[in-house]
């Protein structure tokens, strides 16, 4: 019996070619993926028809520059103003006001990255 004869299987060069079919297949799929590109636009949208905004930023301003201190209230430390410790929640993260941690972009983002900042049980782990 030759290996094109038993049940259940292939020639040696059909599987080779097989295999490269299905190899170059997985590679323009995983290149097509890397060349894909999503662009979150800052831009408010319209208004639907009956509704009032009642807070708008498109985030515009320098980079590295803190969001617009009359819309945005940053909240610093482990807690609120006059709140629980740990924001009630048992949390050992500690929010801040370094541009380091959240500013601006410069093309109407607000960009937001978590860091230790040498405190122990904060940022990514």
């Amino acid at each position: 019996m030759t290996p094109t004869d038993t049940p259940g299987r292939t020639a040696p060069g059909r599987s080779r070619r097989r295999r490269a079919l299905l190899a170059t297949a997985a590679a323009t799929v995983l290149a097509g993926t890397a060349a894909v590109t999503v662009n979150a636009y800052a831009a408010i949208p319209a208004t639907p028809s009956g509704w009032s905004p009642q807070c708008s930023d498109d985030f515009t301003g320098s980079a590295n520059a803190l969001p617009w201190s009359n819309n945005w209230l940053l909240t610093t430390g482990t807690q609120y103003p006059n709140g629980p410790a740990n924001f009630g929640t048992g949390e050992i993260q500690s929010y801040t006001t370094s541009t380091q941690n959240i500013g601006l972009d410069g093309s109407g983002n607000l960009k937001i990255t978590p860091s230790t900042g040498g405190h122990r049980g904060c940022g990514p782990r």
